[in-house]
């Protein structure tokens, strides 16, 4: 059962003449809804969310994909040497440059820093689409600060799901690391391969009973710990579902990031013709317009996760029954109020 307080903060609009101003019809969604409603909310406030993201970690992701361009640049170098004739000191020319290690060194500040924003920047967008869903205004201060009481538990918590796939491919890494080490051992790399696949199918099992733990910091106001079990409880029974309608999301989002990330390839092509342009300026401007991509279609991600959990909420706990309730129990200012009811499950 839910914290009474969370009830108590889980409001939804009402107009003049008692009908919810929830933009989503609050039902059992099926795949068409999910996609659909995505879009819908993504359209009522697309400048919310991307500047929620855009302030949040904006820099850091520049930064990040920056880096990464120019580290990948230079690895292309090393591959293009690969079968020359007496290429090894080019190659460890370009492996022992300074700028290839700038570049290490950047993409793992730009990692860190990703690591402590992007958790924030995920919780202030599951607020904002939250309020979106609901019938409710919704702007970036206001998202902002209802989630900076928990910037520490948030961070906590994606700490320990990093923590928790590390130690699930450390068997891996460390059997792979002792296999190379010694010729006569290479017979080891027989095991790695099955482990690396119970490993891979493990993670992908954890990622979706782990996909609701920001919604339910944010929205259950959870801590971490709680937030695990209860990301956990809501996906139980409706795990293949929640796994298959967000995999399709995930597809459609990767795919347009793709799509568009071959025109920032174009662009960088085009910007080589310019004369005495330097590769750092090519990483970073290619890593700017990767960087805007990622800001602009992230949210939808997020967006499906947020109709999910309300959809799982919905199909477990009654919540569309809740706003019923709620709107029976409604005050004079219009809004629903929940603190005198309970979900069903």
């Amino acid at each position: 059962m839910l914290d009474m307080l969370a009830l108590a903060t889980m409001t939804v609009g009402y107009d003049s003449t008692g009908q919810p101003l929830s933009l989503i019809d609050l039902r059992p969604m099926d795949l068409g809804d999910i996609l659909d409603g995505t879009i819908r909310v993504y359209r009522r406030n697309p400048w919310v969310f991307i500047g929620i993201m855009a302030l949040v970690a904006g820099i850091p992701l520049v930064i990040q994909q920056s880096a990464s361009q120019h580290f990948t640049g230079k690895l292309q170098e090393v591959s293009n040497l690969l079968g020359a004739t007496d290429a090894g000191p080019e190659m460890l020319n370009v492996l022992q440059s300074y700028d290839f290690y700038a570049a290490v060194a950047v993409l793992a500040v730009g990692t860190i820093l990703m690591f402590f924003f992007m958790p924030i920047s995920q919780a202030a967008t599951v607020h904002a689409v939250s309020e979106t869903i609901l019938g409710r205004s919704a702007d970036m201060g206001t998202s902002i600060r209802a989630i900076l009481p928990k910037t520490g538990h948030l961070i906590l918590a994606y700490f320990l799901v990093g923590m928790i796939y590390l130690g699930l491919l450390a068997p891996v890494i460390v059997l792979t690391m002792v296999a190379v080490s010694d010729f006569d051992r290479l017979w080891l790399l027989v095991f790695v391969f099955p482990l690396l696949f119970f490993v891979y199918i493990l993670l992908i099992y954890l990622s979706v009973k782990f996909l609701f733990i920001p919604h339910a910091m944010v929205l259950d106001d959870t801590g971490a710990i709680d937030g695990f079990g209860r990301s956990y409880r809501l996906s139980s029974g409706y795990w293949w579902r929640t796994f298959g309608i967000f995999l399709l999301v995930s597809l459609i989002v990767s795919t347009i990031v793709y799509l568009l990330g071959g025109g920032v390839g174009l662009v960088t092509m085009g910007l080589r013709l310019i004369p005495n342009i330097s590769e750092i300026a090519l990483s970073a401007i290619s890593g700017l317009l990767l960087a805007v991509i990622v800001l602009f279609i992230q949210p939808l991600s997020i967006i499906a996760a947020t109709l999910l959990y309300y959809d799982l909420r919905i199909r477990k706990e009654g919540f569309d029954l809740l706003l019923l309730a709620g709107a029976l129990a409604k005050d004079d200012s219009g809004t629903a109020d929940y603190s005198r009811h309970v979900p069903l499950g």
